[in-house]
C-alpha cells in the first residue's frame, strides 16, 4: 500500500526478463561487482580526503550548489514521515541497497522534486537505466532541475550513453538552468568514459570561464581530474602533464589521483622510467603513496617482472594489503615474461580470480595456457 504524502501516482511494473536479458544481467553484475571492489580498496585519507564522495565538506559544497541552482522548494520537508522516508532511501544507498531504496521511493505517493533527485541518485549508482527512466518520465519538465539533470549525467556516463547525456546538457541548458561546476565536471567525465579526450577538454575549458561554475579548491580539483582522466585513460602523457601543470600554475593542489591520471598515462606503453618518477615526486608535496598508486605503477611495470616483485615487496613493508587488483596486475607481469610456475604460485594465491573482471578472466585464461606449456 502506498504511503499517503500526497495525491496517489501510478507505479509502472517491471515484468521478468527473457534470458537473454538475464544472460546481459548476469555479465553487468560482474562488471558492477568489480567496479564496487575497486571503489572499496581506493583510499581517498589525508590529502585526498577533499575528493571522498562522503567526505563532509564535499558534501556541504554540493548541498550549497544545489541550493543557488534552482532547486524546487520542499513543503514536505516539515512532514516527519517524509524526513523518515528520506533517510531510508539515503540509508539503503548507502549500503548498496538501490532496489531497496526504489521500492521506497515507489511507496511514496505524489513525491516531490528532490525525492526525485535522491531516488535518481539510486539508480546512477546501481547503474538502473530503465529504472531511471521511468523516474524521469514522471518528473515533470518544469520540476526538473540542475540536480536531477546531474544525476542523470552521471548514470549516462557510468553507461556510457553518450548521445543521451548530449540530449540531456542541451536540454537543461534550453530550459534555462545553469550547469553548475557538478555537472560540467560529470559532462567531461561522459566524454572521458567514451574516450573522446577532445570533446572532454572542450568542455573542460567552457567550465573554466562559465560564470555558473563554482570556483572552491575541490571542485576545480576534480575538475581537473575529470580532464586529466579524459586524456590519461587515451595515454595522451603530454595533454596530461599540460593539464598537470595549468593545475598547478592556477594554484590548485594536486592530490594522489591527479598524480595517479600522470602514471595512468605512462601505463598504456608502459613507460616505467616516466612513472616512477612521477611516484617518487609526490613525498615533495606532502602526499603519501596509495595502494591505487602503487597498482598504476606496477601496470607501467608489467614488462619488467623483476621490477613489479619489488614493488609488491614494498607495498607489503608499507602495510598495504594484496588485493585482487593486485594480484591481476602482478598476474599480468607473469603471463608476458612467460613465466608459468611463477604464474601458478600466484593464482594458487589469489584464489578465484577469474570471478573478479574482465581482465582478470582473460588473465587467468593465457596463465592456465601458459602453465599448461610449462608442465
Amino acid at each position: 500500500m502506498a504511503r499517503a504524502v500526497g495525491s496517489s501516482f501510478l507505479c509502472r511494473q517491471r515484468h521478468s526478463p527473457a534470458s537473454a536479458a538475464g544472460l546481459l544481467l548476469r555479465v553487468r553484475a560482474v562488471t558492477v561487482y568489480a567496479s564496487q571492489k575497486k571503489l572499496e580498496e581506493m583510499t581517498l585519507g589525508g590529502a585526498n580526503a577533499s575528493l571522498d564522495t562522503n567526505n563532509s565538506e564535499k558534501v556541504s559544497a554540493k548541498r550549497l550548489l544545489r541550493g543557488v541552482q534552482g532547486t524546487p522548494s520542499r513543503p514536505l520537508a516539515d512532514n516527519p514521515e517524509y524526513r523518515q522516508l528520506v533517510a531510508e532511501i539515503h540509508e539503503h544507498i548507502r549500503a548498496r541497497r538501490y532496489a531497496e531504496a526504489l521500492r521506497v521511493f515507489d511507496g511514496v505517493s505524489d513525491p516531490d522534486a528532490p525525492l526525485y533527485s535522491v531516488a535518481l541518485n539510486a539508480c546512477a549508482k546501481g547503474l538502473l537505466w530503465e529504472d531511471a527512466s521511468r523516474i524521469w518520465e514522471k518528473l515533470a519538465p518544469e520540476k526538473r532541475c540542475v540536480v536531477s539533470y546531474t544525476t542523470m549525467l552521471d548514470l549516462c556516463k557510468r553507461l556510457r550513453k553518450v548521445y543521451r547525456a548530449e540530449g540531456l546538457f542541451s536540454e537543461m541548458q534550453a530550459a534555462g538552468i545553469e550547469p553548475n561546476s557538478i555537472t560540467y565536471t560529470t559532462m567531461i567525465g561522459v566524454y572521458s568514459a567514451a574516450g573522446d579526450p577532445d570533446k572532454a577538454l572542450e568542455v573542460f575549458e567552457i567550465a573554466r570561464t562559465a560564470p555558473s561554475a563554482d570556483t572552491g579548491i575541490v571542485n576545480k580539483q576534480m575538475m581537473y581530474l575529470a580532464a586529466m582522466s579524459a586524456t590519461s585513460r587515451v595515454g595522451d602523457y603530454g595533454r596530461t602533464r599540460e593539464l598537470f601543470l595549468k593545475l598547478s600554475e592556477d594554484g590548485i593542489p594536486p592530490t594522489n589521483v591527479h598524480f595517479n591520471a600522470l602514471m595512468t598515462a605512462c601505463a598504456g606503453v608502459g613507460e616505467l622510467a616516466t612513472a616512477q618518477a612521477i611516484f617518487d615526486m609526490m613525498p615533495q608535496y606532502g602526499l603519501r603513496p596509495r595502494l591505487e598508486d602503487y597498482i598504476i605503477l606496477v601496470s607501467c611495470a608489467r614488462f619488467d617482472l623483476k621490477r613489479c616483485l619489488e614493488l609488491v615487496a614494498e607495498m607489503e613493508k608499507a602495510g598495504f594489503q594484496l588485493t585482487d587488483r593486485v594480484h591481476t596486475q602482478l598476474l599480468e607481469a607473469y603471463v608476458i615474461a612467460g613465466d608459468g610456475p611463477g604464474a601458478q604460485a600466484l593464482l594458487a594465491r589469489a584464489g578465484n580470480l577469474d570471478e573478479k573482471s574482465r581482465k582478470s578472466q582473460r588473465l587467468v585464461a593465457q596463465a592456465r595456457e601458459l602453465i599448461a606449456r610449462s608442465s
